[in-house]
């Protein structure tokens, strides 16, 4: 089964697309950056969601600090949770922010046509 094929839950899609949201919204309000790229790949049993700015990314030490000033980055933590998955974040200045979000697929992700 390939990324065209897979119907996620009602739950799954919109999670996926409020990480998605965020992740836009993120790079608009603190990146600087010309171009955004958003890739979903499956890998085995899991969702690999990418999402990748060109912008001016941040020291990755003060990390701590913008969570407690911004809401973003939590938000995006707890979205990952939910869905059992992993987020990963890439960034250093000058080099734009990278991330990368595994989130496992099971039966009760798809949506329920899949199963027949």
């Amino acid at each position: 089964m390939n990324i065209n094929e897979i119907q996620l839950n009602k739950r799954t899609k919109i999670n996926c697309y409020r990480i998605i949201q965020e992740c836009i919204n993120n790079t608009i309000k603190h990146a600087r950056a010309t171009a955004i790229r958003i890739t979903a790949e499956l890998r085995e049993n899991s969702l690999e969601l990418v999402i990748q700015d060109n912008g001016q990314g941040f020291e990755k030490n003060n990390i701590h600090h913008k969570a407690q000033r911004s809401f973003g980055l939590l938000n995006l933590q707890e979205r990952a949770a939910l869905l059992h998955g992993r987020f990963e974040l890439e960034t250093q200045p000058g080099h734009g922010t990278k991330s990368t979000f595994r989130i496992p697929l099971h039966k009760q992700d798809l949506h329920p046509s899949i199963h027949t």
